[in-house]
């Protein structure tokens, strides 16, 4: 059965209409329940949201959220002000370390309300009312115009209850009404506007809404009621408090770290966090459900669609905009793109990935940066990761479409999933990184808007987001489009999102549930299937590789400060019995059906390996052959060295060789190369790494080897050292130190800083460094937070890997008598100009 025609639902219309003074409404046809009515839990049609709460509703014509002063008559009840929420909320709600100066509270949980009156309020002859509006076009029918008649509950869920005080612990201030105000857990996020109507027999009085009175409602982890709860409540401590945390990078033999900045809850993120649903055109009635905010957050930090936080970059060129590796955090790039109101140059996995947990957290979603070793993109949606080669064996690159990140970056966010069967709540996927559109099925609020580009340079359709009321383009885009109104279900055409994808369905290979769940499973399971052309043209299977995808699945575990291998959450033991079920299950589900390639005898294996990766000094690649078997065997094996980017797209070869060796049984035979400095820093970038590829054959036989290896080079830490005593509002001296590790000299290098509750200075751009010298630098922060504080620090350079450094110190509080501080970054005193100082290279010991 279609969709009623949503223009004929009177909520849309209802603060347009024309209803003479006097005159009855007209009345409306009852129209069919839409999706997003019975997201928000508003049914639509039978007027039970209106009961109790009729008589309170505002006169014809009156804008919910907007009303001007009224004249107080004689006898009205007019409160002299309110007091929303008090430091006791903002611990119990686990919101105290918001920069905020308005309260923020979690559903599901009960906060303070005090109504200043100027004589005590009478139960028996006075009634009074708390009126909440959320977003431009409140409406009682969506959720998002609450009226909540003391000792009753609104519609959806929301109560006023007087709070019984102690004999003898009035308050001081005058008559006053101390209320607890509860919100449900499914209520929908954002920023309230709150006022009071009061009714006496003079007649009603309602107060007008003032800004100060504003909250904002997250999501509530810590209440077993809403579908963010998470029963490790000890967990939370790291996945929704903690401010700073460590990405992983690298290989999975060679795993590296970077210390990241969230800054959660530092001034002016929250506001910008909601800005991204804003933006996105999010109706505020959808905001209650974790699954379709998760969704929208993943589309909105990457910029393709609809002009999003994060501009992504993979070409080396960041001349217009800030080299990803660079960003020590999340709180710079929030604050301006809520400011300028344009996407932030430039991002890569793990910057999109730092800021999608900055913005999750911050709204209330437990959540983790996870890192995938040897991650696959899957193209063609076959399940598998295809890599073809000539009759030579050698590399055919424009045919393999598919690659193998070194490393990628995505987020777990905990939440139930009501919308897939039971059994798949818990952790869930998802990637804020623009590598394929998304192909879930569900529910969205789109319309064409251009069309823009992804990683691997092709381009999809862009999409904006479509506001509240606004009815979509008919007559262009297919069928699909005029499914595009809010009260319908609908693929999400070209938007490039990921998840929530659950992760128990990506282990178990069932593919077939959403959102998004063959590609994840791609990433992390899918087999690496080599294809030899033969002579008729045609490609045959030559080799598969059954356990080189998806290695050492890493994040930052909970309350340990380790990394924390989550490689079994993800799939089963591997070679085991339920891991090959579960690839079974999924590649049946793939475009294209595997055909196996002959059987190898398996005499011959091949290994290969490093030796210590230095940046600037010599490197040592090695391939290991070993006969099994018992008759000597002669393998033919080819070697190739190219840098490689970090998302697995190859340079050229610049080293090749070729070796006949003769293996005897049961014995090894080692093959050696040996590369300078001279020859692999030209072909290095800041985020590259140098991949070894051996792939040969046995003579005797006709058996196929072939291994890949990816190299990273090792660069030094930066080390920074707290100079005096942090004090909260004084400016606290940082000495920076690093060393240049290459034999050339080091040009173009920036530092960033950033901390969680601390002033940062601008990104320092530093002169010439010479090989082998050491610079010291010293800078100046301004704590704005009491207690623990981490700085983060990274320099990047166009010819060497990202340097990174973290600083761990306590803040006292500001002196007695001193302006407290409200998190926001303090203005600066100005100083005279004064000429540029030296190189920083000339300051090196």
């Amino acid at each position: 059965m279609p969709d009623a025609d949503p223009r004929l639902d009177p909520g849309r219309w209802a603060a347009a209409s024309f209803r003479p003074r006097g005159a009855p409404p007209a009345p409306a046809p009852r129209p069919r329940r839409g999706f997003w009515r019975r997201l928000g839990g508003c049914c639509g049609c039978c007027g039970c949201c209106r009961r109790g709460t009729e008589d309170w509703e505002p006169p014809p014509g009156e804008v919910p959220g907007h009303r001007p002063p009224q004249p107080l008559r004689p006898g009205q009840l007019a409160p002299r002000g309110l007091v929303v929420g008090s430091a006791a909320d903002r611990v119990a709600h686990h919101t105290s370390e918001f920069a905020c100066p308005r309260l923020v509270v979690r559903r599901g949980q009960p906060f303070r309300l005090r109504v200043l009156l100027p004589r005590p309020f009478d139960p028996a002859d006075d009634g009074l009312c708390v009126e909440l509006t959320l977003g431009p076009n409140p409406q009682v029918a969506k959720g998002t115009h609450v009226l909540i008649p003391l000792g009753e509950s609104s519609a959806t869920g929301w109560t006023a209850e007087e709070e019984e005080l102690e004999e003898g612990a009035e308050r001081p201030g005058g008559p006053a009404l101390n209320l607890c105000l509860t919100a449900p857990p499914n209520a929908p996020i954002g920023r309230y506007r709150l006022s009071i109507k009061t009714r006496t027999g003079a007649g009603e009085y309602a107060a007008p809404f003032d800004d100060a009175n504003d909250f904002f409602l997250l999501f509530n982890p810590w209440c077993p009621d809403d579908h963010v709860y998470m029963e490790k409540t000890s967990d939370l401590n790291e996945y929704v408090l903690n401010e700073t945390g460590r990405i992983f990078y690298g290989t999975e033999d060679q795993i590296a770290e970077r210390a990241w900045n969230y800054g959660q809850f530092d001034a002016g993120v929250l506001e910008a966090c909601l800005y991204i649903l804003d933006r996105r055109g999010m109706p505020h009635s959808a905001r209650g459900d974790p699954v379709m905010v998760s969704r929208v957050v993943s589309a909105m930090v990457n910029s393709l669609d609809d002009n999003g936080v994060l501009v992504g970059n993979w070409t080396g060129d960041y001349a217009q905009g800030t080299n990803p590796s660079s960003w020590a955090g999340s709180v710079d790039i929030l604050r301006s793109y809520h400011s300028a109101g344009a996407p932030v140059r430039y991002g890569q996995c793990w910057v999109f990935a730092g800021v999608m947990t900055t913005v999750l957290r911050c709204l209330g979603f437990p959540t983790r940066t996870v890192t995938n070793y040897n991650s696959a993109h899957d193209t063609d949606v076959s399940l598998t990761t295809d890599i073809y080669f000539d009759e030579n064996m050698r590399p055919l690159e424009r045919l393999n479409t598919d690659s193998v990140w070194n490393f990628h970056v995505w987020n777990d966010c905990w939440m139930k999933r009501p919308d897939l069967p039971d059994g798949y709540d818990g952790w869930q996927v998802v990637d804020a990184t623009p590598q394929e559109t998304s192909s879930g099925t569900g529910s969205c609020w789109s319309v064409p808007g251009g069309t823009g580009r992804r990683p691997g340079g092709r381009r999809g359709p862009v999409v904006r987001g479509l506001r509240e009321g606004e009815a979509p383009p008919r007559g262009r885009g297919g069928s699909c489009w005029p499914a595009l109104v809010l009260t319908g279900p609908c693929r999400w055409p070209g938007l490039f999102c990921c998840g929530p994808c659950s992760v128990t369905a990506v282990k178990n290979g069932e593919v077939f549930l959403k959102y998004d769940t063959p590609f994840v499973f791609a990433e992390v399971n899918s087999d690496k299937v080599y294809w030899q052309r033969q002579p008729n043209g045609a490609f045959a299977v030559v080799h598969v590789e059954e356990g080189a995808i998806g290695r050492r699945i890493s994040t930052l575990g909970a309350g340990s400060g380790a990394r924390l291998d989550i490689t079994h959450q993800y799939k089963h033991p591997e070679g085991s019995e339920e891991e090959r079920r579960a690839v079974s299950t999924a590649t049946s589900h793939g475009s294209r059906p595997r055909t196996q390639g002959t059987p190898s005898l398996g005499e011959v294996t091949v290994t290969v390996g490093a030796g210590p990766a230095v940046a600037g000094a010599e490197l040592e690649l090695r391939a290991v052959a070993r006969n099994d078997g018992v008759e000597p065997r002669t393998l033919r094996l080819r070697l190739s060295l190219c840098a490689v980017r970090y998302t697995g797209i190859s340079g050229a070869p610049f080293r090749q060789e070729q070796h006949r060796r003769a293996v005897p049984p049961g014995q090894e035979e080692t093959v050696t190369m040996t590369v300078a400095y001279a020859e692999y820093g030209p072909h290095v970038g800041d985020q590259d790494a140098l991949k070894l590829t051996v792939a040969g054959a046995v003579e005797e036989t006709g058996q196929v080897v072939a291994k890949e290896l990816r190299v990273r080079l090792h660069a030094p830490e930066l080390t920074l050292t707290l100079l005096a005593p942090a004090v909260v509002g004084e400016e606290t001296p940082v000495q920076v130190v690093f060393q240049n590790p290459l034999p050339d000299t080091l040009s173009g290098a920036t530092l960033r800083m950033e901390g969680a509750g601390i002033s940062c200075p601008k990104a320092l751009r530093l002169g010439s460094v010479g090989p082998g010298q050491t610079v010291r630098l010293r800078q100046a922060v301004v704590p704005l937070r009491p207690g623990r504080r981490r700085l983060v620090a990274a320099l990047e350079s166009p010819r060497l890997g990202p340097l990174h450094g973290t600083l761990q110190f306590d803040v006292a509080p500001a002196p007695a008598g001193a302006a407290g501080s409200t998190g926001s970054p303090p203005r600066r005193p100005r100083r005279a100009r004064r000429r540029a100082p030296p190189p920083a290279g000339s300051t090196g010991g």
